[in-house]
């Protein structure tokens, strides 16, 4: 039996798969959402806007995506979520 094992990829294609990925996802700091079944992280405790995560692509998906929908199924998801399915 061979096996087969993932391609390491670089820190500026982790990012950029991230960040591609983010994207696709509904945003909640661009539009108010009423209907999808998440939530959010609360702008006064957790400043969405740090410089930081600009570099920082596993927490930026933790910020947008907190309840991590759409990474828990194979197939169809919430399609708020592609994006972060698509990485999963």
């Amino acid at each position: 039996m061979e096996l087969k094992y993932w391609k390491k990829k670089s820190d500026a294609e982790i990012k950029t798969q991230i960040f591609e990925a983010l994207h696709q996802n509904i945003n909640y700091s661009e539009k108010t959402i009423l209907g999808v079944p998440a939530s959010y992280l609360d702008e006064k405790v957790f400043a969405q806007d740090a410089t930081f995560f600009k570099d920082a692509p596993y927490l930026s998906a933790l910020i947008q995506n907190p309840n991590h929908i759409g990474c828990h199924t194979l197939g169809q998801s919430e399609s708020f979520f592609s994006g972060t399915q698509s990485i999963e």
